[in-house]
C-alpha cells in the first residue's frame, strides 16, 4: 500500500501486487506524502490528474519494493563419509551446486558461499552455506534505517 497526499479517508492511495494471496502475499506500507498532488503552473498550484498521480505512487511503491528482496538460503551439514559430498574434491568454494530438500519441496541451483571445517575427536564435519545468507537482525535493522 502506497499512501500519498492527504489525511485520513481523503488520503490518496495506490496498491501494487494486489493479486497475491496466502503465503505468496507480502505487505509493505510506503509513506509517500512527499509526492505532492499539485504542481506549480505559472505561479498557480494546479492539481495533478488522478491517473497521473496514481502512476507516481505506483512508481514509488515499486522503488521501495525493490529494496526488499526475498532471501533463500540454506545451512547444511555435509557428511564427509559419503563419496558424493567430498568438499574440495567434488565441489569447491564458489561453485554452483544443485540443492534438493524433499521436506521443504525445494530444488535450486545456488553458489557455495561459505564452508567451515570442524575437527572433533570423532571425525571431521564440514558446514556449508549456499545461496544468500538470511540477514541477521542487526543487518535487517541497518537496512531499515537507510
Amino acid at each position: 500500500l502506497i499512501a500519498g497526499a492527504g489525511e485520513g479517508p481523503a488520503r490518496k492511495t495506490a496498491i501494487i501486487g494486489g493479486s497475491n494471496s496466502g503465503l505468496q502475499r507480502r505487505e509493505l506500507f510506503v509513506d509517500a506524502r512527499e509526492i505532492s498532488d499539485t504542481r506549480d503552473v505559472d505561479g498557480t498550484q494546479v492539481g495533478i490528474p488522478a491517473l497521473e498521480y496514481n502512476s507516481l505512487l505506483v512508481a514509488k511503491g515499486e522503488e521501495k519494493k525493490s529494496e526488499y528482496t526475498e532471501y533463500i538460503g540454506f545451512d547444511c551439514e555435509l557428511d564427509v563419509t559419503k563419496e558424493n559430498t567430498k568438499y574440495n574434491e567434488d565441489f569447491f568454494l564458489g561453485d554452483i551446486i544443485t540443492i534438493k530438500d524433499d521436506e521443504l519441496n525445494v530444488l535450486m541451483n545456488s553458489r557455495v558461499m561459505q564452508a567451515d571445517e570442524v575437527f572433533k575427536e570423532d571425525g571431521k564435519s564440514i558446514y556449508v552455506t549456499v545461496g544468500k545468507s538470511v540477514p541477521t537482525l542487526p543487518q535487517a535493522l541497518k537496512r531499515m534505517v537507510k
